[in-house]
């Protein structure tokens, strides 16, 4: 058995699912013959990230942490650089929020993404919540982009959603009433030199970016309020968020978010 192989059997339970169809679909990638998107979703500190780099490492045991971007702009480039490969948009919930409502660089990515898939890549989006993904990335799975979701559960634990059951969330606009395809676990034992460097470059460049992001030396980012009511009721009234979801997502009080939203109803009452 080879070292991709091992990588994978520790990682998730040997079992059908997406992991096994990531394997079959991927040469296919490597050989210009197909691009996908896959999405991890998740709650904050829940393993999306350790997640992922199993998940690459597993597929391009060469890849780099430079394949991981956490800006958008960082996003849109690389997908111009890089052909037959992996590209990773970790903390893709805060440029992809549903309806393009974060403005113009929301809708740059949106539109890069939509239109390369000349460049054959696979495209793994890390995000809280994928009911607030943009609908257009969303229905990908009706062009048989988008691959599948991965959903942390527990830590280190998940479940996974094929393109079929895909379809019936966006449906729904739920996981409620959605079955999961399979289910698994990865292990936190991996000690591969090639692994345990990859993780070492990804936790300084995610270092570099929360920190940038916490002095604001990207304040284009930064969300004014009055854009913030305008995320949470385009959430609620056309995603079907709770309030909880959309505060935790905006990083505002319940009460604030039930606050926008009701009067939102009034003022169309009125």
């Amino acid at each position: 058995m080879n070292g991709q192989n091992k990588a994978f059997k520790a990682m998730v339970e040997d079992r059908p699912g997406i992991f096994m169809h990531l394997k079959k679909i991927y040469p296919k990638i490597k050989k210009g013959q197909k691009d996908g998107i896959l999405v991890i979703c998740g709650a904050e500190q829940s393993g999306k990230s350790e997640l992922m780099l199993r998940l690459i490492y597993s597929l391009e045991p060469k890849v780099t942490a430079d394949n991981i971007c956490f800006f958008g702009k960082d996003y849109r480039k690389k997908i111009s650089e890089l052909e037959k490969s992996i590209i990773v948009m970790d903390e893709a919930g805060t440029s992809l929020f549903s309806r393009e409502a974060m403005g113009e660089e929301a809708r740059k990515i949106i539109k890069k993404l939509m239109v390369c898939g000349y460049r054959h890549l696979l495209h793994i989006l890390i995000l809280p919540d994928y009911l607030s993904l943009d609908n257009k990335v969303r229905h990908q799975a009706e062009r048989d982009r988008l691959i599948g979701i991965i959903r942390i559960v527990n830590y280190g634990k998940f479940v996974t959603y094929a393109r079929n059951k895909v379809m019936l969330i966006n449906k729904q606009n739920s996981f409620g009433q959605v079955k999961p395809s399979s289910r698994g676990y990865f292990t936190f034992s991996n000690t591969e030199p090639g692994f345990i460097e990859l993780r070492k470059a990804y936790r300084k460049k995610e270092r570099k970016y929360k920190d940038n992001y916490m002095t604001e030396d990207i304040k284009e980012e930064k969300v004014p309020i009055k854009k913030e009511k305008e995320l949470a009721i385009r959430f609620h009234k056309e995603n079907g968020l709770t309030y909880k979801r959309i505060a935790e997502l905006l990083n505002v009080t319940r009460q604030t978010v039930s606050k926008w939203c009701k009067d939102e109803v009034k003022s169309k009452t009125n």
